[in-house]
């Protein structure tokens, strides 16, 4: 299988992963805990695959999420075009961190992320509750998330930069 093919199947995988963890239903009592699965795979790729994976795959993977969960479209399209945009910029300097400084930064990211998505709902007046915990929630789960996605590549035989 050519490269490309490989890169292309591995990321609509784990995109498709990340829809289907944003779709499993959670008590309403700690639903303000469900973590940002498809920011944490936008970033991952935008982080290990800047080539492949950039603001316009966001914007996809936003556009296809608002079609998913029946937000106004573009809403999470802006979003996450956004965090890819902000992971690229920071790519360079991400890479050199370590892990735990690597959670801090997913924390803002992410933060910025519920922060900008709260704001446009309100501008479409399609309401719901703004709370970091979310971002807190994501952050932490980018240890195992990011050991997952790389043991993923590895079962692929997909080299990264």
């Amino acid at each position: 299988m050519s490269e490309s093919i490989k890169n292309a199947f591995a990321i609509v995988a784990s995109l498709y992963m990340a829809f289907l963890l944003t779709t499993i239903p959670m008590p309403e009592s700690i639903n303000f805990f469900r973590p940002s699965w498809v920011a944490l795979v936008i970033i991952f790729w935008c982080l290990y695959f800047p080539a492949v994976f950039g603001v316009l795959s966001g914007l996809c993977a936003g556009l296809v999420f608002d079609v998913l969960v029946g937000s106004p479209l573009g809403l999470q399209g802006l979003t996450f075009s956004v965090v890819a945009f902000i992971t690229l910029i920071m790519q360079k300097r991400l890479r050199f961190f370590n892990l735990w400084q690597q959670v801090g930064v997913v924390f803002v990211i992410t933060g910025v992320e519920r922060l900008l998505s709260y704001w446009l709902s309100v501008l479409v007046a399609d309401v719901s509750g703004f709370s970091l915990w979310s971002a807190l929630s994501s952050a932490l789960l980018w240890l195992p998330i990011n050991a997952v996605m790389i043991s993923f590549l590895r079962m692929c035989s997909i080299r990264g930069i």
